[in-house]
């Protein structure tokens, strides 16, 4: 089977934030793991562009070039 190539191109605004990694913590003996949230909104903001751009998801595998540009 060929691969399908297809370029898309997506412009994000915001302030990119890192995926934080998963935390555990232990209560009466029991472990519960969770997703710190830091990164919720930028996630959505993503999220967002792209549904308004009309960007759909792929089944399989996908290669990304990713470029930001920082406010100095």
């Amino acid at each position: 089977m060929r691969p399908i190539t297809t370029e898309t191109k997506l412009r994000v605004s915001g302030t990119p934030k890192a995926q934080p990694r998963a935390k555990a913590r232990c209560v009466n003996g029991t472990a519960y793991i969770y997703n710190p949230s830091s990164a919720n909104s930028w996630k959505r903001n993503i999220r967002q562009t792209a549904l308004e751009e009309g960007i759909k998801k792929v089944p399989g595998p996908v290669a990304i070039s990713l470029f930001f540009r920082f406010p100095r």
